[in-house]
């Protein structure tokens, strides 16, 4: 239950009554409230490697180290 998405499940399944048990429950709401949960297609994720793959390579294309001739 690490996320909002899971923990918006759990809490709409109860029928009578719910207990959560932690040891730190602002850790618990922060972690819940830091992570929506939502999930990226395999597609979504493949397109936004190859951006970051490519403005590397443009970053590596324009390094051009000058070297003092002795």
């Amino acid at each position: 239950m690490s996320n909002q998405r899971l923990a918006l499940v759990m809490m709409t399944r109860v029928r009578d009554d719910i207990t959560i048990v932690t040891n730190d429950r602002d850790r618990l709401l922060a972690q819940i409230d830091r992570n929506p949960g939502g999930k990226t297609s395999a597609l979504e994720t493949l397109a936004k490697s190859r951006s970051r793959r490519s403005a590397a390579a443009a970053k590596l294309a324009s390094f051009a180290p000058q070297f003092p001739i002795i």
